[in-house]
């Protein structure tokens, strides 16, 4: 909380370090979905490179790299989920990093391959949910995630305790 705190007072336009990250959770919607799955940590992905913070962009963004966010972030790597689509919001400024490629064990972000030129979108800002230690799912559970409401957004399907 401190660390969100800290980065919106900045506005996110003060200077800052190549591979911080943090996920925006400022969306009320971010905030109840977050809630609801009980997650430890959810939001828009935004991180720092050189010198500047931005976005990244979903092309080619998976679960692994989402793990490798949460690990970055001190979250349980299990259950880790992007959510695509600006699925928590578009954001704002520069997208940062595109076409996210991590192999899972990665320590930081920007560990893993990417690219720091982009013609993305901020409709294609990419979201990131860490949930809590203990979550588990039951084999065949279905559950949406990223929508604007609780009728919609990507459906999501528990194989092998996983989603």
């Amino acid at each position: 909380v401190v660390v969100l705190i800290a980065k919106l007072a900045r506005g996110q336009t003060a200077g800052c370090t190549t591979g911080e990250i943090w996920l925006n959770s400022t969306d009320p919607r971010v905030q109840s979905v977050a809630a609801a799955l009980g997650a430890s940590a959810a939001g828009r992905l935004e991180a720092c490179i050189g010198g500047s913070w931005g976005t990244v962009c979903d092309n080619d963004f998976s679960d692994v790299d989402a793990a490798v966010v949460c690990r970055q972030l001190g979250k349980s790597t299990r259950g880790a989920t992007y959510v695509g689509g600006a699925g928590f919001g578009d954001g704002k400024g520069p997208i940062v990093m595109d076409y996210v490629d991590c192999q899972g064990n990665e320590t930081r972000i920007v560990d893993c391959v990417y690219s720091a030129i982009s013609s993305c979108v901020h409709s294609r800002d990419v979201g990131v949910i860490c949930l809590t230690e203990n979550f588990t799912c039951a084999d065949g559970e279905v559950r949406l995630v990223g929508g604007a409401s609780n009728n919609s957004g990507t459906v999501q399907v528990c194989l092998n305790q996983h989603f």
